[in-house]
């Protein structure tokens, strides 16, 4: 399927009936951008969509809040691990009423223990610096203790904002500006709509209340003390720059000089908190966690994938991007029905799977060989004594090729034979996002084995470990 049938597929009428206009975009790792618009950006249906086209991308904005965090902790104007009362100390946060230590690292990570407050805070992105000040010195209430579970707070990453603007005498939104929106040439992004250029076309919010069949304006929040986390107007072109210049801190090092480093690219898409899944999440999903302003997911075949949502009243949008493979997508909607997060999801998967992306990408090519190996053993029924021809001397010594060919004629006997015919070792791959660790699916008669393998650190990695065990179901 071509990336134009996915993005049609994925913006279907039944998707584009739920909001008034709307567009896709997918960016390959040269930066070519495919995209596709429906509807119309003001009240001329004749009127057409336009790349340029300026949404509100609400939540995404935190993604340039941690990266500006992040180029300030590196050159040492704020420490992201200082306790938050030590910088404002007016801010009271408690836990059980006693006053809790709260870091930046916390807030960034949705981990200080304040609950979720979506519903607030998409209402309150206008409120003044003084009237949050305000509510913050009167007292705010933790839900959990401090670094303990994952709570989706707005109010927590405006703090963090808070504290940037208290260390640096600026504004977060001054700042955003200077560090990465200027440099990266992102031109049409903004945090509001007066500082866009002449020629942009900022589409209105909408909302619906019966599946499309009517709409009413949504007027646009304002900006204020929680525009650091939401605040942000952008285009799918610039948001497709923005995402592939975070991806680029897994590519090898740039030469050029960057006030944020790969290292801290990296470490903002890295999973600080353990986001619990679902059992709908689990079945394309091994791990889930939220990062500094973005989420982490490891999906079962693709491996490590960074993506963040944004939601305000009149608008949905979503980014997300593979890192191995350099593919991008970004949706946006002009109704907080349209349900851009599962949108940007369909296309995502569809074109990696049309690419026949695996987690091999990322794989040390001694790893992808040994397991390929493995899987040679047990498919062909041949003895489990060719492990010592590429693998480490503990493998045979910690259990011998005898124990282990008892053990899977144990599991072929409650499963059924290995089939003689098996889909190509890409497609039964699962990602597991480490270089050395390779999961893979063998389909029997009437059920599956898990295969691991397992590869030391050496120059010339060996293999250390294999283990087979029945597939766990997922639902």
């Amino acid at each position: 399927m071509s990336t134009e049938d996915i993005l049609s597929k994925a913006l279907r009428p039944e998707v584009q009936a739920k909001a008034t206009a709307g567009m896709a975009a997918v960016t390959n790792q040269k930066g070519e951008l495919s995209a596709l618009a429906f509807g119309h950006p003001g009240d001329d249906p004749a009127e057409p969509m336009d790349p340029l086209s300026v949404f509100r991308i609400a939540s995404m904005s935190k993604s340039f809040l941690a990266a500006l965090a992040h180029v300030l902790h590196d050159e040492g104007v704020i420490d992201l691990h200082r306790p938050v009362d030590e910088v404002l100390p007016e801010f009271r946060l408690l836990w059980n009423g006693t006053p809790a230590s709260v870091s930046v690292h916390d807030l960034l990570s949705n981990r200080a223990g304040l609950p979720e407050d979506n519903a607030w805070g998409d209402r309150n992105i206008g409120m003044s610096r003084d009237d949050f000040a305000a509510m913050c010195e009167a007292g705010l209430q933790l839900a959990a203790a401090p670094g303990t579970i994952y709570q989706y707070s707005n109010i927590g990453q405006a703090i963090a904002g808070a504290v940037i603007e208290e260390q640096t005498g600026e504004t977060v939104d001054d700042l955003v500006r200077e560090l990465f929106i200027e440099p990266l040439g992102l031109t049409h992004t903004a945090y509001r709509p007066e500082e866009l250029p002449a020629d942009a076309v900022v589409i209105g919010g909408m909302r619906t209340f019966d599946d499309g069949k009517t709409f009413t304006p949504e007027p646009f929040v304002g900006a204020g003390a929680l525009s650091c986390i939401a605040g942000l107007f952008s285009t799918i072109i610039d948001v497709s720059v923005w995402m592939r210049y975070l991806s680029a801190g897994f590519e090898r090092p740039d030469a050029r000089p960057q006030r944020l480093t790969q290292e801290s690219r990296r470490e903002m898409q890295s999973a600080h908190t353990v986001i619990p899944l679902t059992v709908e999440q689990s079945q394309r999903l091994s791990g889930l966690g939220y990062a500094h302003g973005l989420v982490v997911e490891q999906h079962r075949r693709f491996g490590r994938i960074v993506q963040h949502s944004g939601g305000l009243p009149g608008f949905s949008s979503h980014m997300r991007w593979h890192p191995a493979s350099g593919t991008s997508v970004v949706v946006f909607g002009n109704s907080d029905s349209f349900g851009a997060g599962d949108r940007a999801r369909e296309i995502l998967d569809d074109v990696l799977a049309a690419q026949s992306v695996t987690d091999a990408a990322a794989l040390w090519p001694p790893s992808l060989a040994a397991a390929e190996r493995v899987d040679g053993i047990v498919c062909g029924g041949r003895s489990f004594d060719e492990l010592a021809e590429f693998a480490a001397d503990n493998v045979l010594l910690d259990v011998p090729a005898a124990d282990r060919q008892r053990k899977l004629d144990d599991l072929v006997a409650e499963l059924g034979a290995v089939l003689a015919s098996q889909k190509p070792f890409s497609e039964r791959m699962r990602g597991t996002g480490n270089a050395a660790e390779v999961q893979w699916q063998i389909a029997c008669e009437n059920g599956s084995l898990t295969c691991t393998a397992r590869m030391t650190p050496h120059f010339e990695p060996l293999l250390q470990s294999v283990a087979i065990v029945k597939t766990a179901k997922t639902s």
